[in-house]
């Protein structure tokens, strides 16, 4: 799978600055992120309002019949919003925005079904990037929930984040931190967080089970 999908005139981000000015949902927080973003194809399934940046995405491998005479390897697999079930081993990453999104009819930026958008992986380890937080308020290094589904009716956007869990409708990310102080409880706003977090218990274990390691 290729890393980023060049943008061409548009818009939006056109490049990453380590200082820029205000941020929005999607945008990457440092300039040497974009090396940790890959490429995927947008589901049909995301719908009319189609898939916006700063989102916490699935994947799902695209049937070999959809592949459109594509070169085998290239941009297999489709991205699209969680549903109820979804657990934080399916977490695949965060919506990047880019030039080339769409506008929905709500007036805000996105991809239809079958575009190309960039996804900062939660394997990319250490990948900074604000995120939509539309619950609750987040702390640096504080637990990131994913909502998943809205089957009790908060009516938060399924694929955005909250700082409190909001029952079987989110999930505890183990790949993810916090790393701002950001307050969604007037509106939905957002936080940076960063990505492939590994706890220091972990670290400790695989040392201790590594053969190369001297005592």
């Amino acid at each position: 799978m290729p890393n980023l999908f060049t943008p061409g005139t548009g818009f939006a981000q056109s490049q990453y600055l380590d200082q820029q000015a205000t941020a929005l949902p999607g945008m990457l927080a440092f300039a040497s992120d974009e090396r940790l973003v890959d490429s995927y194809i947008v589901a049909d399934s995301v719908g009319a309002d189609g898939l916006e940046a700063g989102l916490g995405v699935v994947t799902a491998v695209i049937p070999a019949d959809e592949h459109n005479y594509q070169r085998e390897g290239m941009n297999t697999k489709y991205i699209s919003l969680p549903s109820s079930g979804k657990t934080a081993a399916d977490f695949e990453g965060i919506t990047v925005r880019n030039q080339q999104m769409d506008t929905n009819a709500e007036g805000r930026a996105c991809w239809f079904g079958g575009r190309m958008a960039n996804v900062i992986r939660a394997k990319r380890i250490g990948g900074r990037v604000w995120v939509l937080l539309s619950n609750g308020a987040s702390v640096v290094d504080g637990v990131v929930y994913w909502i998943i589904s809205d089957t009790t009716s908060h009516g938060k956007p399924i694929g955005s984040f909250s700082s409190v869990a909001l029952g079987a409708d989110t999930v505890a990310l183990t790949s993810a931190k916090f790393k701002s102080n950001s307050d969604a409880s007037s509106n939905s706003t957002i936080a940076l967080m960063e990505l492939g977090e590994v706890d220091s218990a972990s670290i400790e274990a695989s040392i201790e089970c590594s053969p190369h390691t001297q005592g």
